[in-house]
């Protein structure tokens, strides 16, 4: 049996260094993304680094001779150095620009999303992320709702379903890869010590 391979979306990555996998909090969430990266389980695509890597805060310098600062936050900076380079898939291989071309086919013609929606879903990674996941039989993992009414936003979960692409939340993701968050107690001196 196959063991599933995951793609996964911005918004996992975003919720998780915001929330309740900040790097301060659960280090292991990003541990593990490595390993079960390394293991051939976890990926994402070059569209979603673009948006994880956004541009740097620059502030300017107040000594002339001195150059502006420039910042990034935690998940730029892990994008940017522990990441492995090979994290980010390219969608430029042989087999995904035509599901990608197929999707947008589909949701160009479908009558219950504005052209708005249509035009931002195809500038936007989620319609790569899908063609990626579809082109590669792998199963999405976001945080988007499976809302089938909305009008105003392409989501990823009712074209997944289109397209018979697997999707899955994050936890049920660290389910499957029996992921395990242990704090280890740090050992202290007896009472009266």
């Amino acid at each position: 049996m196959t063991e599933t391979q995951y793609l996964l979306d911005s918004n996992i990555f975003i919720e998780a260094s915001r929330k309740y996998y900040h790097f301060d909090i659960c280090p292991g969430f990003w541990s593990m993304m490595i390993e079960q990266h390394n293991a051939g389980r976890i990926f994402s695509i070059d569209r979603v680094k673009e948006e994880l890597f956004v541009s740097p805060t620059k502030s300017k310098a107040t000594d002339p001779n001195e150059e502006d600062i420039v910042e990034y936050d935690d998940l730029a900076l892990w994008v940017r150095d522990k990441a492995p380079k090979n994290f980010f898939k390219s969608c430029d291989d042989l087999v995904v620009p035509n599901s990608y071309r197929e999707i947008i086919q589909v949701v160009s013609s479908d009558t219950q999303f504005t052209d708005t929606a249509k035009r931002d879903f195809s500038e936007v990674a989620d319609s790569w992320l899908v063609a990626f996941a579809h082109a590669h039989n792998m199963t999405l993992v976001t945080h988007e709702n499976h809302s089938k009414t909305a009008k105003k936003r392409v989501l990823i979960p009712p074209i997944c379903e289109r397209f018979n692409v697997p999707v899955a939340t994050v936890f049920e993701m660290l389910l499957d890869l029996k992921i395990k968050f242990v704090r280890k107690a740090k050992r202290g001196r007896k009472k009266g010590e």
